[in-house]
């Protein structure tokens, strides 16, 4: 269900209608400072990335690309409730906080996102490939920088994933 109000505010600028960097950083030291006053209190980060979005972008222009963006738009808020947040970091990279929900709820929100983006061949969309990391507070970290660099992590392990899927297909292709 797309929350608009708080994942995607009507009065930010620009095709996505995102919150911005900063507006994320804000919201996660909030829910940081929560935790610690709050023991019981979880939550997760998951960042996204479509490898080639901004690309595309410079290749085709943006006008060519805005059917890209709101189908990017559309996978990463479809299933966000009113307390998570989407915001773009830059480029081709995306966080979304996700209060209450721990690692097991977010890699199921990682498998949808993933099956949400798989286009036919041949199509703009193909050509990106997204990659998805997760990590969840306090398990592996309670700072703004130990949650960066375990979603990072994370996140390469399903970028290497990704390419040795991507290796397969085309060896596939190759010997049919």
């Amino acid at each position: 269900m797309n929350t608009f109000s708080h994942s995607h505010p009507e009065n930010a600028p620009g095709l996505t209608k995102l919150w911005n960097r900063g507006h994320g950083a804000e919201r996660l030291d909030a829910e940081i400072e929560r935790a610690q006053k709050d023991a019981t209190h979880r939550f997760s980060i998951v960042l996204v990335q479509f490898d080639g979005l901004e690309s595309v972008t410079d290749r085709l222009g943006h006008a060519s690309t805005d059917c890209v963006w709101r189908r990017v738009l559309g996978v990463l808020t479809e299933d966000l409730g009113p307390k998570d947040l989407c915001c773009r970091l830059g480029g081709d990279d995306f966080m979304l906080i996700l209060p209450s929900r721990n690692e097991s709820e977010c890699r199921v929100l990682a498998e949808r996102l993933h099956r949400r983006w798989t286009f036919a061949p041949g199509t703009l969309e193909a050509s990106l490939e997204m990659s998805v990391g997760i990590a969840s507070y306090p398990e592996e970290g309670s700072t703004v920088g130990s949650l960066f660099c375990a979603v990072d992590v994370d996140l390469s392990v399903d970028r290497d994933r990704n390419q040795s899927r991507r290796s397969e297909r085309q060896l596939r292709s190759v010997l049919q």
